[in-house]
Protein backbone atom coordinates (compact mmCIF):
# COMPACT_ATOMS: atom_id res chain seq x y z
CA UNK A 1 0.00 0.00 0.00
CA UNK A 2 1.62 3.41 -0.82
CA UNK A 3 1.11 6.19 1.39
CA UNK A 4 -0.48 9.30 -0.33
CA UNK A 5 2.16 11.76 -0.64
CA UNK A 6 1.05 15.26 1.13
CA UNK A 7 1.96 18.84 -0.05
CA UNK A 8 3.63 20.61 3.02
CA UNK A 9 1.48 23.70 4.16
CA UNK A 10 1.33 26.89 3.06
CA UNK A 11 -0.58 29.55 4.31
CA UNK A 12 -3.05 30.83 1.31
CA UNK A 13 -2.80 34.57 2.99
CA UNK A 14 0.66 34.20 2.67
CA UNK A 15 2.05 35.95 -0.30
CA UNK A 16 -0.74 38.92 0.34
CA UNK A 17 0.96 39.42 3.81
CA UNK A 18 4.32 40.03 2.22
CA UNK A 19 2.78 42.14 -0.46
CA UNK A 20 1.00 44.03 2.48
CA UNK A 21 4.41 44.46 4.27
CA UNK A 22 6.14 45.86 1.46
CA UNK A 23 3.87 47.96 0.05
CA UNK A 24 3.34 49.59 3.72
CA UNK A 25 6.97 49.77 4.50
CA UNK A 26 7.35 51.77 0.82
CA UNK A 27 4.53 53.95 1.88
CA UNK A 28 5.90 54.63 5.40
CA UNK A 29 9.41 55.40 3.52
CA UNK A 30 7.89 57.87 0.62
CA UNK A 31 5.31 59.85 2.85
CA UNK A 32 7.04 59.74 6.35
CA UNK A 33 10.68 58.97 6.83
CA UNK A 34 11.57 60.66 3.87
CA UNK A 35 9.97 64.28 3.62
CA UNK A 36 11.02 64.09 7.59
CA UNK A 37 15.02 63.96 6.69
CA UNK A 38 14.72 66.07 3.94
CA UNK A 39 13.00 68.65 6.13
CA UNK A 40 15.19 68.30 8.46
CA UNK A 41 18.03 68.99 6.01
CA UNK A 42 16.52 72.21 4.72
CA UNK A 43 16.32 73.60 8.31
CA UNK A 44 20.00 73.07 9.08
CA UNK A 45 20.53 74.55 5.42
CA UNK A 46 18.45 77.27 6.29
CA UNK A 47 19.78 77.87 9.64
CA UNK A 48 23.51 78.05 7.57
CA UNK A 49 21.95 81.02 6.08
CA UNK A 50 20.84 82.85 8.80
CA UNK A 51 23.84 82.43 10.34
CA UNK A 52 26.00 84.19 6.78
CA UNK A 53 23.31 86.53 7.10
CA UNK A 54 23.96 87.95 10.80
CA UNK A 55 27.45 87.91 10.18
CA UNK A 56 26.75 89.91 6.28
CA UNK A 57 23.93 92.26 7.68
CA UNK A 58 25.58 93.11 11.15
CA UNK A 59 27.38 96.03 10.37
CA UNK A 60 25.50 97.95 7.64
CA UNK A 61 21.82 98.15 9.51
CA UNK A 62 20.61 98.24 12.53
CA UNK A 63 19.92 94.95 14.72
CA UNK A 64 15.83 94.63 14.19
CA UNK A 65 16.44 94.97 10.22
CA UNK A 66 19.09 92.61 10.33
CA UNK A 67 16.66 89.88 12.32
CA UNK A 68 14.09 90.80 9.73
CA UNK A 69 16.17 90.22 6.86
CA UNK A 70 17.90 87.30 8.23
CA UNK A 71 14.12 85.54 9.03
CA UNK A 72 13.30 86.44 5.71
CA UNK A 73 16.43 85.23 3.81
CA UNK A 74 15.70 81.84 6.01
CA UNK A 75 12.12 81.36 5.09
CA UNK A 76 13.04 81.72 1.24
CA UNK A 77 15.89 79.35 1.39
CA UNK A 78 13.90 76.76 3.56
CA UNK A 79 11.04 76.74 0.69
CA UNK A 80 13.21 77.01 -2.25
CA UNK A 81 14.90 73.98 -0.74
CA UNK A 82 11.56 71.87 -0.09
CA UNK A 83 10.56 72.56 -3.67
CA UNK A 84 13.99 71.41 -4.53
CA UNK A 85 12.99 67.89 -3.52
CA UNK A 86 9.88 67.99 -4.59
CA UNK A 87 7.87 68.62 -1.36
CA UNK A 88 5.12 71.23 -1.56
CA UNK A 89 4.74 74.16 1.12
Amino acid sequence: MKKAQTKPYRPKHLPWALLAAIVGLGWFYWYQWRPSQIRKTCTEEAASITEIAFKYYRDKVRSGEVANKAIQMRDEKYKFCLNQHGIRN
